[in-house]
Parts: C-alpha cells; sequence; structure tokens
C-alpha cells in the first residue's frame, strides 16, 4: 500500500518508521529539479544529491525517505531532519503566540 505525504508530516525531528512507500503529485508542472521544497512543507531531493549529503554531513543528522513522483522518473527522497535546533530563545525573547 502506498501513502501520501502530507502537509506538516516532517517538521518535527523525529525518525520516520513507515515502510510503506510514499509518493507526492505534482501541483504545478515546471522543470524538474533535483531540490524542491515541494509547497508540502517538506525537502525532497534527487538520491543522486542525497548520496552526496551523507557524504559530508553527519547521517544521524538526517534521514532520506525514498519517495516517487506522480508521473515523473527518477529517484527521489524526503530529506527528514533529525538534528533541529531551536531558532528562538523563548527564556529572552517577547513575543505573542
Amino acid at each position: 500500500m502506498e501513502g501520501k505525504v502530507l502537509p506538516g508530516t516532517f517538521w518535527n525531528c523525529v525518525p520516520w518508521t513507515d515502510t510503506r512507500a510514499l509518493s507526492v503529485e505534482i501541483k504545478k508542472s515546471g522543470i524538474p529539479a533535483t531540490f524542491s521544497h515541494s509547497g508540502h512543507s517538506v525537502y525532497i531531493v534527487a538520491t543522486e544529491i542525497m548520496t552526496l549529503l551523507r557524504n559530508i554531513i553527519d547521517p544521524q543528522a538526517f534521514q532520506g525517505i525514498p519517495i516517487s513522483i506522480v508521473g515523473h522518473a527518477g529517484d527521489y527522497e524526503m530529506l527528514n531532519s533529525l538534528d533541529c535546533v531551536d531558532c528562538v530563545d523563548e527564556q529572552h525573547s517577547e513575543f505573542r503566540r
């Protein structure tokens, strides 16, 4: 069974353990790219680029999850960051929720 990527699924720095094949549909056609933010709040990266990243970044810092793009040939992965750092120091900041 194949699952579809849901917006906001990969933003909390948690390893993805679901073994079902994932797919995403192209919302707006254009020139094929090796890296895309996808409009689903996930980064879709060509497997060749993910291989390069694995050679220069600690492999424990991110996860590559195989994904197919409906109607498009090629090997792609979603980049799931596992090493997240808060970008706002809440104790020393003033903000409203």
